[in-house]
């Protein structure tokens, strides 16, 4: 829906495919806190983690392929555009492919020295090097950060359940600082000026994602044949954006700069700072909402 309405009012097929590809993506963190608060538990709250979790890996998926395909769209290319189109359709999957390689990799290597570690700080240390090692060898290698991390996470979660516990809450401690660094580097893309002359993109990019979230966890939900509750409020409790969405908006926007594309980089930035800003305000109350209706809170 995003993808749809944007390319018509943008009238290019190529950014509305970018837009559409960040939109699929849901910030976790406000969500999360809102089921910590009211302790929530149960079949929808389980879902929601899961759809959380999974639509992030879409969206990085779907930029990782639609991204340079868009962007030879954008500026053309003298070599030919169906074997730049075929070419980028390669390196997409190389990257993907290597990206997961590599986070398996990590991730075996994390959990089989992790587990010989018992003391916090560091347990500390030794996470944050292999963040940091993962960020490096995707610069160099030109693989995605974002995904290699995941994927290393995930190898952790899913094969040591304590180890990723201790390592999730030493982690959670000393975040707060990085999450606030993060978002004031993000309000130096906040331009007023180019958010009100993008305002009805804004907007309508707004309803458009709101609505595609609802419409497309209603019609998942039907298919499925998932409980009343998930089908009628899964949708309510994913608006939230920022991390993966705006982290990803980041890198687009430079690799447009680096093609001539300075026009689209700014639209494309100053479109999703300013909804992420005004989601992230209102993602949080919906996820309340949708737990209460869901009757999993266990608070009043």
């Amino acid at each position: 829906m995003v993808s749809i309405v944007s390319a018509l009012l943008l009238k290019s097929i190529p950014m509305g495919l970018i837009f559409g590809s960040l939109a699929s993506a849901t910030a976790p963190a406000g969500t999360v806190e809102v089921i910590k608060q009211y302790k929530a538990k149960g079949e929808f709250t389980t879902t929601l983690y899961a759809v959380m979790g999974l639509d992030d890996i879409i969206a990085l998926l779907l930029y990782t392929i639609i991204l340079p395909l868009s962007i030879i769209f954008m500026v053309g290319s003298s070599t030919g555009t169906d074997l730049s189109v075929s070419t980028a359709l390669i390196h997409a999957g190389i990257e993907i492919f290597w990206s997961i390689v590599v986070g398996l990799g990590m991730g075996l290597i994390l959990v089989f020295i992790g587990k010989k570690i018992f003391d916090r700080i560091p347990l500390l240390l030794f996470s944050l090097a292999f963040i940091l090692i993962n960020c490096g060898i995707s610069e160099y290698f030109e693989l995605s950060p974002i995904l290699l991390n995941m994927v290393m996470g995930i190898y952790l979660v899913n094969k040591s359940s304590l180890l990723s516990r201790k390592i999730f809450s030493i982690l959670g401690e000393w975040s707060p600082p990085m999450y606030v660094w993060f978002f004031v580097l993000i309000g130096t893309r906040l331009n007023i000026g180019f958010i009100l002359k993008y305002a009805l993109l804004v907007v309508l990019y707004i309803v458009a994602r709101s609505s595609g979230k609802w419409f497309g966890t209603f019609f998942g939900a039907t298919v499925s044949r998932s409980k009343g509750t998930i089908k009628k409020y899964l949708g309510l409790a994913l608006m939230s954006q920022a991390g993966v969405a705006v982290g990803l908006a980041l890198a687009a926007s430079k690799l447009m700069e680096e093609n001539g594309l300075h026009e689209n980089s700014v639209q494309l930035i100053s479109t999703i700072t300013a909804t992420t800003f005004i989601v992230m305000l209102i993602g949080p109350i919906f996820a309340k909402i949708a737990l209460f209706k869901s009757g999993e809170t266990n608070k009043t």
